[in-house]
């Protein structure tokens, strides 16, 4: 058989086989209850992604345990079908976890989104700028965010540990929880991504964790080098998809 000829059977089978799928309903798995960060991105790559298949894509939440819920559900699938929007706070709770399962269960799909965390306040509450905060450390303020072990409570961690400061960490179900909370008054700052204030009456980022200032809108925000707290440089959030190990490729 000509050499040409081979070459076109072959690529009319991969063409064949890549238009078979999928062949049912995609879910993406969201460890959060619905309006957290994790869970818009997701919906908003949902949006997209609907533009190239005809198959539905649903996002399934499934809160719980900082993501282990979720991941447990994960592990079972094998169909190719369902993958998970995960981020560096599952990480998190993964390594402090003393049994169970690893990072060795899944297959790591992409990363698409990666932000600065940053330190936001109520500009309303009695924390409402740098020269306050400073000044406060003697004291423990509440601090409010997701889960214990996550992302935002370790830069919490390190921020205390890098000032010196005395801290109160206060979980709740989600970033959207805290970040109502904060809106409340009902703690006094909260860590999270820059783009977490967007929509958010009266929050406002104070200091993000980056070697320069953002770009536009976030232009005006200092970074912790600027204020003198070295070492928080490279503190980032990132954002992707993940699938079972045992996935069909």
């Amino acid at each position: 058989m000509p050499k040409l000829l081979v070459k076109i059977i072959i690529l009319l089978t991969l063409a064949q086989s890549i238009t078979a799928f999928p062949t049912r309903d995609l879910k993406i798995f969201v460890y959060t209850k619905p309006g957290g960060a994790i869970d818009v991105f997701v919906r908003k790559f949902q949006s997209i992604a609907k533009n190239y298949t005809d198959q539905n894509i649903l996002v399934v939440n499934k809160p719980g345990a900082g993501g282990i819920i979720a991941m447990k559900h994960l592990i079972r699938q094998k169909d190719g079908h369902t993958i998970m929007a995960i981020t560096k706070s599952n990480i998190g709770k993964l390594a402090g976890l003393r049994k169970g399962f690893s990072l060795k269960e899944f297959i790591w799909l992409s990363t698409l989104v990666v932000d600065p965390e940053s330190l936001i306040i109520n500009e309303n509450g009695e924390i409402n700028n740098w020269d306050k905060f400073v000044k406060a450390r003697g004291r423990e303020l509440l601090w409010c965010g997701p889960a214990i072990g996550g992302n935002d409570h370790i830069m919490a961690i390190k921020i205390w540990e890098k000032m010196n400061i005395k801290g109160k960490w206060i979980p709740y179900s989600g970033g959207s929880k805290a970040m109502s909370a904060l809106m409340g008054k009902h703690c006094d700052l909260y860590v999270g991504n820059p783009g977490d204030v967007i929509g958010k009456e009266g929050l406002v980022n104070m200091a993000i964790a980056a070697k320069e200032r953002m770009s536009a809108p976030f232009e005006k925000i200092p970074t912790f080098k600027e204020l003198k707290i070295k070492g928080l440089e490279q503190e980032v959030m990132w954002r992707g998809f993940a699938g079972p190990k045992r996935m069909k490729k």
